[in-house]
């Protein structure tokens, strides 16, 4: 169980930022979408929440007296993944295994559900709003009623999950950037291996 501690272990956080970092990578692939920044940015905030700060325990996720994480920053949702894989919630192949497997209908339905609240939710605020609507126009020359968006995000299929996984860890062209001291940080070649 991590639980908060009145002294940590400041290279210990260090190490587990690191991989959480390298876990990152792991899942965007070099060279395909996602929102590495983003997710990296946070990667000591959120190592220092989960494996000094808040009280939860990855064998009984359920426990009613839990701390509860909620990222709002869903550009950066890579690094919750990262972390709780980390703490022990799931193992890492579980990350891999969308390349392998199809993800299980259960699974979509809550990754749906939750899309909808968070975007729901982030529309609350105007300058989220008017953020949300350039980035229409930017990227699609137009913009979507929710109606619209809500819609497509219910079209969403466990194959084109299972397709865009494929192509998202695609193997072979992984590396590692350390921004700041090393610190003798050495990454074992099978932490880029995606297969």
């Amino acid at each position: 169980m991590a639980t908060a501690v009145s002294k940590p272990d400041i290279a210990k956080l260090e190490h587990i930022a690191r991989m959480i970092r390298l876990d990152i990578i792991q899942m965007i692939g070099v060279g395909q979408r996602g929102h590495l920044g983003g997710s990296c940015s946070i990667a000591d905030v959120v190592t220092v929440l989960y494996f000094s700060k808040m009280r939860h325990d990855p064998l009984n996720p359920s426990w009613p007296d839990r701390d509860r994480f909620l990222l709002s920053k869903g550009h950066a949702a890579l690094v919750q993944y990262a972390a709780l894989a980390e703490c022990g919630y799931f193992s890492k192949e579980e990350l891999k295994n969308a390349k392998r497997e199809p993800v299980a209908d259960t699974e979509l339905r809550r990754s749906k559900d939750h899309l909808k609240g968070s975007l729901m939710l982030g529309l609350e605020n105007t300058a989220s709003r008017m953020s949300h609507l350039a980035r229409q126009e930017i990227y699609f020359d137009r913009q979507f009623s929710l109606d619209e968006t809500l819609e497509g995000i219910e079209k969403v299929t466990a194959d084109d999950v299972h397709r865009v996984a494929c192509e998202l860890f695609a193997d072979g062209s992984l590396a590692a950037t350390v921004l700041g001291p090393a610190d003798g940080l050495q990454v074992p070649a099978e932490r880029f291996n995606l297969d």
